[in-house]
């Protein structure tokens, strides 16, 4: 599956393989959506985490792998990249760039894709 496609779920499945925690993916079907699970030794066992729809999970993430996220020319959504700087007004040296409708969606993407490159095998 294309990085750039993953949503939901399946895309908080891949940030916390790229973070190296144990998850489980659990699709509860067209009305119930999908999540995932992850090991918290915090809380000593399985807590749902949702860094692409969810601050206190994906904002952490963002903080500390300085992605950079701006509004899209479009005018709607928002582009993240990694492992850039800025140099008057414009990105120099970024490693990836992703698209995303929303700021954290964009983020995590940009995460995956620096880990996994741009396709991923189905959760």
């Amino acid at each position: 599956m294309k990085t750039s496609e993953l949503t939901g779920g399946r895309l908080d499945y891949w940030v916390a393989k790229a973070e190296g925690r144990a998850v489980d993916y659990h699709d509860l079907g067209a009305h119930g959506g999908d999540f995932v699970t992850v090991v918290d030794p915090e809380q000593s066992g399985w807590v749902s985490w949702s860094p692409s729809r969810s601050w206190s999970d994906g904002g952490r993430i963002i903080e500390r792998e300085r992605i950079t996220i701006a509004a899209s020319k479009q005018g709607w959504g928002w582009l993240a990249y990694t492992g850039g700087y800025w140099l008057n007004e414009a990105l120099q040296d970024f490693d990836v760039e992703e698209y995303g409708e929303t700021y954290l969606e964009a983020a995590m993407r940009a995460y995956v894709a620096s880990k996994f490159g741009d396709e991923v095998p189905d959760a």
